[in-house]
């Protein structure tokens, strides 16, 4: 693995995807703190260049998240400590609730350490459908080759 880092770290786009996806953690970490109440009807989808992408139950929050988005970027960029976010954009899903049910990992004690949490988060993957990578088999992903080996195959053509 530290061979493909070696590999990988001077690469500009991957710095640049890297750092999405910390900024991501980021906000999906403090997304009760961003949101408050609105956070259990809305949902993170991704980052794509300076925007975050959230989806929504309700077009009553997609109006809200507009009308208060000014606020919201400079919580986010806050949190982040770093002034990345420049815009939101809101969609709908109706099915949005049901998803967030299916899909949240609900640690049973926050008494586990590290490696029973990793175990556990684990678990709940391979119920939703993820699988080892074919390529190195170490990650859990939904596609059959996860993204760091993507990365090194793109690199290496």
């Amino acid at each position: 693995m530290s061979n493909l880092f070696e590999l990988l770290k001077d690469n500009k786009n991957l710095k640049k995807t890297i750092f999405s996806i910390e900024v991501s953690k980021k906000i999906k970490e403090n997304w009760e703190t961003i949101f408050g109440k609105l956070s259990t009807d809305l949902q993170f989808e991704y980052i794509k260049g300076n925007d975050l992408y959230i989806s929504a139950m309700n077009y009553l929050w997609i109006s809200e998240i507009n009308y208060y988005k000014k606020g919201i970027i400079e919580k986010v960029n806050a949190i982040i400590t770093k002034k990345f976010i420049f815009d939101i954009k809101v969609s709908h899903r109706k099915d949005l609730k049901e998803e967030n049910q299916k899909h949240s990992l609900k640690i049973p004690s926050k008494s586990l350490g590290l490696e029973e949490k990793i175990i556990f988060n684990n678990k709940q993957k391979l119920k939703n459908g993820y699988k080892l990578c074919d390529s190195c088999s170490q990650l859990l992903t939904k596609e059959p080759i996860c993204f760091l080996c993507q990365q090194k195959e793109s690199v290496v053509k």
